[in-house]
């Protein structure tokens, strides 16, 4: 029996002791990142793992004509102030607390003169694991950035999204075990910026397909978002980086190819 492993049991006490207990019946694991690996190791110790990245469909998530003004009025955006050259800036998640809504939204108020949207909703039942609809735009109003952030409910095909911002951020205030709205982003060439902690940091080069800052830094991402907008910015230099390093790493090409590769070695062995 192989086992896939999609998140870190040392951050879940619980679960980790009854997959503990459980291991006995696993042969190995399949973890999606090397961090998930690592943390297999500590906390599943003499299972034998295989590294196998998570995978996007990229005839599905590919580059595309955004529509950046129906993104606008979709959310209530006015439009009369705004056109498809304006800038704007994404986060893509649910609305659990340490997705980073609030880091996100502190640095958009840092950066002037660009548009700013939370796509998403609240998947939870947990008490006080989610922000609301209502917190997170009472947090854009005391920041004074109301009249610039649009909230996106959930979409079941977030390509057009995607399609419709120039950069999408990541802004988890701590470790993911991957980080599957970055792969999506970067498969349709957009730039991205991403709290690198966990899996999440695997997914790019800092500087070519992707740029990182440090987790829960309002002030860091708003450096790296400035930097980006600077004259002289090519963004389709790094968009092309990251769809390329999207073919390489994260397709299901080269996800189904490997996966058998695990296999094949792991019946081998037997």
């Amino acid at each position: 029996m192989l086992w896939h492993i999609h998140d870190f049991y040392s951050h879940r006490p619980r679960i980790g002791r009854w997959v503990r207990m459980a291991s006995k019946r696993a042969s190995g694991c399949i973890a999606i990142s090397k961090a998930i690996e690592q943390d297999v190791k500590i906390e599943i110790p003499g299972v034998e793992s295989f590294l196998l990245l998570n995978c996007v469909d990229t005839e599905v998530f590919s580059p595309g004509t955004g529509d950046p003004v129906a993104l606008d009025r979709a959310v209530g955006l006015s439009t009369e102030h705004a056109s498809e050259e304006t800038i704007r800036i994404g986060l893509v998640a649910t609305y659990a607390r340490w997705k980073g809504h609030d880091v996100f939204l502190r640095a958009i108020a840092q950066v002037p003169d660009v548009r700013a949207y939370i796509i998403g909703g609240p998947i939870y039942t947990t008490k006080g694991s989610q922000w609301t609809l209502t917190e997170l735009q009472q947090m854009a109003k005391s920041l004074g950035i109301e009249v610039r952030v649009g909230f996106v409910p959930f979409q079941s095909d977030p390509c057009w999204i995607y399609r419709s911002l120039d950069i999408v951020v990541h802004a988890s205030t701590r470790p993911e075990p991957f980080g599957l709205t970055i792969v999506e982003a970067m498969a349709c060439s957009k730039p991205v910026v991403v709290s690198a902690a966990g899996g999440a940091g695997e997914l790019f080069e800092h500087g070519e397909s992707g740029f990182g800052f440090s987790p829960g830094s309002d002030i860091e991402l708003a450096s790296v978002l400035r930097t980006l907008l600077a004259k002289g910015t090519s963004w389709d230099r790094i968009g092309i980086a990251a769809k390329k390093r999207v073919d390489k790493d994260f397709s299901t090409d080269v996800f189904g190819d490997r996966l058998l590769r695990i296999y094949d070695t792991f019946l081998d062995a037997r």
